[in-house]
């Protein structure tokens, strides 16, 4: 199913209040509604339009302020996923005091419904400029603004785009895309603009109008229903601080929960020394000086949900901070699973982060930084390495006795050299310049996996891997494997009557119970137990064609029905067998093969369950 998107409803509202209402929406089942708002102030700082209604929570994407006073703003980004019958209603906007108030002199909306999208995780990036970018963007009138995204996580994706400008004028919407709502109002003045492109996923978003203005933009990438789970790191939300004393209270991106991967990147002007908070919990990863100008630290940290930052610098130096929250990220201890390059040092206006060799082949959040000397900011976005999404480009304060920090990201899969090529400055300045890798989340299943299910049908080749605890019950089935299965851990299945072929290699690492009613199978191939297992098993015919060898490493304890079975070929056995046989039955080659074929185990933990649900 391909992704759709509909304008529910769109206004602009110039009377001051509190709080705003839109006009009643109706939307559809399982539909996900994407809102757009900007609020204004005419000095300080502008509140923040929160949603609520429907009965629906609402996750924030994104919120920044843009433009200095007067005429200050904030836009955010928003998302709620509706049920099978959402009803009808109107969204409220309540605003939230940001440090000069709750109310707002004016508010813009838009509403979009999307369908065909993937219900658990829709959104796979969000970009938008940080403040630190606009505190060098809003001093300058500009006629458009260009957002690069990532690669698309999945081909399916498709782009939404939203652009609000300080000019009382429509907005020219980007080639190939389709206009959702585009509406201007005075007092303040402003345009507000919304698009999404349908038929393919570009790593461009923008728009253009007449009258040069400050401005600001959100570009998201949606996956489609069938996309798979998210599999690599993204950047949710971030902040930047800019300060000359010290200690600094750092300023820490929205909505983090328990989990995220934090990481602050920090410029130092004079060289000097920081240290992060010592009850706050972050380990510094990076630490290097470029003589006695700058120093770049980096510190990272896994959330709590309630983070914050102190630095404290050695002689209370200006200091720039730009602090990620990042999501879906693989790290579960920032001091090893991080990697990063050799950091470089260097004196001109072409900062160059370092050639980093990741560990494995898998998609990789790269992220290249450096921090530089004084304020030699580079006007608009163009300072970031050659494809990279801009992050940051925070200075200090915008003095010569300052320093300066950049930051932008990409992804990419690969197990080769990754080199992300040079920032600019617009003038030579001592820098330091470094490479992130962040890893995407374990692939497989890792821990303790519990599975039901009911017969079923399925075929898979390649490999699994399981680490941990697997519990496994299942009715009949019917299925074919090739490939090879490494369990390491303890399995303990309960499985009805099936039918099943298998060719490839099992290797099973720890202790293995099985309980088993009748069933026929056949089996070519190698199995090799290292440790106990233990096997309760019906009455069964079995055939075995061709050569078998089945090596048990350990005790084998093996409780059997009568059964009939014919067997050609060799088996041959290490270790101590226990036999216990009913009647005349005696035990053969063609039992024990029976017993512990991979036909059976590769039913049982089958790929095609364990990916469906392990995702």
């Amino acid at each position: 199913m391909a992704i759709a998107a509909t304008l529910l409803t769109s206004s602009y509202d110039n009377v001051d209040r509190t709080s705003y209402t839109t006009a009643s929406i109706s939307p559809a089942s399982n539909s996900l509604l994407l809102l757009f708002v900007t609020d204004s102030i005419s000095v300080g700082t502008a509140p923040e339009a929160v949603p609520t209604g429907l009965s629906l929570t609402w996750e924030r994407l994104g919120q920044r302020v843009y433009g200095p006073s007067p005429g200050v703003r904030r836009a955010g980004a928003w998302i709620a996923q509706c049920g099978g019958s959402p009803g009808s209603g109107t969204i409220t906007l309540t605003e939230n005091d940001r440090g000069s108030g709750t109310t707002s002199i004016g508010t813009s909306w838009a509403v979009i419904e999307i369908t065909g999208h993937h219900t658990t995780q829709p959104v796979r990036q969000v970009q938008y400029p940080g403040t630190g970018t606009f505190a060098t963007l809003s001093g300058y009138q500009l006629t458009g603004l260009t957002l690069p995204m990532l690669p698309a996580a999945d081909s399916n994706s498709r782009g939404f785009s939203a652009f609000h400008h300080q000019a009382n004028e429509a907005t020219t919407f980007r080639a190939n895309w389709s206009e959702l709502s585009d509406h201007n109002a005075t007092t303040p003045d402003g345009g507000h603009e919304t698009q999404w492109r349908s038929d393919a996923f570009e790593t461009t978003a923008s728009a253009t109008w007449t009258t040069s203005s400050r401005c600001f933009g959100f570009a998201i990438e949606i996956a489609e229903a069938s996309a798979p789970s998210i599999a690599r790191a993204t950047i949710a939300t971030y902040a930047d601080t800019q300060s000359e004393t010290s200690p600094v209270t750092v300023t820490m991106p929205d909505d983090i929960d328990a989990g995220d991967l934090l990481i602050a990147y920090i410029a130092a002007d004079a060289n000097d020394t920081v240290a992060a908070g010592g009850g706050e919990g972050w380990t510094s990863i990076q630490d290097t000086s470029n003589g006695s100008a700058v120093r770049l630290k980096v510190f990272a940290k896994i959330a709590a949900g309630s983070d914050a930052l102190t630095l404290t610098v050695g002689s209370s130096n200006d200091t720039a901070t730009h602090v990620q929250r990042i999501t879906n990220h693989g790290v579960s201890n920032v001091a090893t699973d991080i990697e990063l390059g050799t950091a470089a040092t260097g004196t001109d206006a072409a900062p160059d982060p370092p050639s980093k060799t990741p560990s494995s082949n898998k998609t990789w959040l790269v992220i290249a930084c450096n921090a530089s000397d004084d304020d030699d900011n580079v006007t608009g976005l163009g300072y970031v390495p050659t494809g990279y999404v801009p992050l940051a480009q925070t200075e200090s304060a915008a003095t010569a006795n300052s320093s300066m920090i950049q930051v932008a990201c990409d992804a990419q899969t690969t197990g080769s050299a990754i080199n992300p090529g040079a920032f600019t400055l617009a003038a030579s300045e001592e820098w330091v310049a470094q490479t992130l890798l962040i890893p995407p989340p374990s692939a497989g299943a890792t821990g303790t996996a519990a599975v039901t299910e009911a017969a079923d049908t399925s075929a898979a080749s390649g490999t699994e891997t399981f680490t941990g605890t697997s519990a496994t019950t299942e009715a009949a089935d019917t299925s074919s494997a090739t490939g090879a299965e490494t369990f390491t851990g303890t399995s303990a299945t309960t499985e009805a009557a099936d039918t099943s072929s298998a060719t490839g290699a099992e290797t099973f690492t720890g202790t293995s119970a099985t309980t088993e009613a009748d069933d026929t199978a056949s089996a070519s191939g190698t199995e090799t137990f290292t440790g106990t297992v233990a096997v309760t098993e019906a009455a069964d015919t079995s055939s075995v064609t061709g050569t078998v060898t089945i090596t048990i490493t350990g005790t084998v304890a093996v409780t059997e029905a009568d059964d009939t079975s014919t067997a050609s070929g060799t088996a041959g056995s290490v270790g101590n067998i226990a036999p216990k046989l009913d009647h005349d039955a005696t035990f053969e080659p063609a039992a024990d093969t029976a017993t512990h074929r991979p036909a059976t185990t590769t039913a049982t933990f089958k790929p095609a369950a364990t990916v469906k649900t392990f995702t």
